[in-house]
């Protein structure tokens, strides 16, 4: 569903992203009726053409309209987590095969092959290397390091740099909490 910021701030509603609910502050029934519209996206028998729905909501004497769009994006992620285990060709549209291979674990597993617009940085002659760490690491974070830098060039994804220098890096936490 595509909730725009202005009917967020007007309605400024909780948000539970974890467990993807919206509850209403004010009126308790907004949240059933919510629901309501949401499940229905989920539903057998209503395909995600649903890109339209609406609802009258009584506010004091007048009625306001919400409207809703679903998000073909978020019917297709719950079909293809419910037949992840299943054939990638029935929980992924006909129109998208030719793109199958993205959800082999296995096929994304490899780097890309060699370009012409590969190449080596040099650095200038002058250039003198500062030796330093830029932050501290948690010891959770230094140990998924650890096993990212002999994961990776096993896999061919990254290899031995000849630099006198390197970048510093970041971590982004994952929906499933790891690193």
């Amino acid at each position: 569903m595509i909730l725009g910021l202005p009917w967020l701030q007007q309605h400024n509603p909780d948000i539970n992203w974890e467990n993807c609910t919206l509850q209403w502050r004010q009126h308790p029934w907004k949240q059933k009726r919510f629901q309501e519209l949401v499940n229905l996206m989920y539903e057998d028998n209503h395909p995600i053409e649903i890109n339209d729905m609406s609802y009258l909501e009584p506010t004091g004497q007048d009625f306001e309209e919400i409207n809703f769009k679903t998000s073909a994006s978020i019917f297709l992620d719950q079909q293809f987590k419910a037949k992840q285990q299943d054939d990638p060709k029935k929980a992924v549209p006909p129109e998208y095969h030719d793109f199958l291979k993205v959800f082999n674990k296995k096929a994304s597993e490899r780097y890309p092959p060699p370009h012409s617009w590969d190449h080596k940085i040099e650095t200038r002659p002058f250039f003198s290397p500062i030796s330093m760490k830029s932050y501290q690491l948690l010891l959770k974070e230094e140990q998924e390091l650890k096993a990212f830098l002999k994961e990776n060039p096993e896999k061919g994804y990254i290899k031995l740099s000849k630099s006198p220098m390197v970048s510093p890096f970041f971590f982004v936490a994952k929906k499933d909490g790891k690193l």
